[in-house]
């Protein structure tokens, strides 16, 4: 197997192929399986503009309203730490900023991951080597946005507004540190999700998405909130 890994996919492709030619299907799916060139273990019809409309309502309802349930979460998340808001108002300006940041990171990791798999470029017994570049890649963009958060909190925010001897710089340093973790987490939960949804044989262009803005949704905000108080005491 290690041998077809360092193949060309296109040579792959043609192997695979003269397998199916001479009759030997069971063996053309199980090396496809093995190779993670295949999607689902079953797909009654791949094309999107001949599947059903109740076929593809089918494939998608019962997660989106099972997510929706748990997104309940993030409110509750929120609605724990009503002190904290209360006492350090600029804290809920970031919210949004978290949650968009998160999201968008999950989003191309996982959108780059599913390409990948689709083509055939990574198995999902590359699960190791993925979550390793991500971490590499996820680390350079949490440095820049930590800049970035750092002058829009000193450079745009007031001090009339903070309690006790809190400080901008503080602040900053809190908000910029939890979105440093925020970016390498969703990039984790980005490029490792659609490789555990294709190891499940379920296809991922269908449940990752929203599965990955649901886990973004609530750990980023267990992620803020935690940081930012512990560090500023609240």
């Amino acid at each position: 197997m290690e041998v077809f890994h360092q193949m060309p996919l296109l040579l792959v492709h043609e192997l695979l192929d003269e397998l199916k030619a001479y009759g030997l299907t069971s063996q053309y799916h199980r090396l496809s399986s093995d190779l993670g060139l295949t999607t689902i273990s079953k797909t009654p019809n791949s094309n999107y503009l001949k599947t059903g409309v109740l076929d593809h309502v089918k494939s998608r309802l019962g997660w989106i309203v099972s997510l929706s349930l748990l997104g309940i979460l993030s409110g509750m998340i929120i609605a724990s730490y009503e002190d904290a808001l209360s006492a350090l108002v600029i804290l809920a300006i970031y919210m949004p900023v978290m949650a968009d940041t998160g999201g968008n990171v999950g989003a191309q990791a996982s959108t780059l991951l599913i390409r990948s798999l689709a083509t055939g470029e990574i198995t999902t017994r590359d699960w190791a080597r993925v979550l390793w570049k991500e971490f590499r890649v996820s680390l350079i963009m949490a440095s820049a946005l930590i800049s970035i958060i750092m002058i829009r909190v000193i450079g745009f925010g007031t001090d009339a507004n903070l309690p006790g001897e809190i400080t901008l710089f503080q602040v900053g340093i809190a908000v910029s540190t939890a979105m440093a973790i925020q970016v390498i987490s969703s990039s984790f939960l980005g490029a490792i999700l659609p490789v555990f949804i294709r190891s499940l044989k379920l296809d991922p262009a269908v449940i990752v998405t929203p599965v990955l803005t649901s886990l973004v949704d609530i750990s980023g905000m267990l992620i803020y909130f935690y940081i930012t108080t512990w560090m500023l005491n609240l």
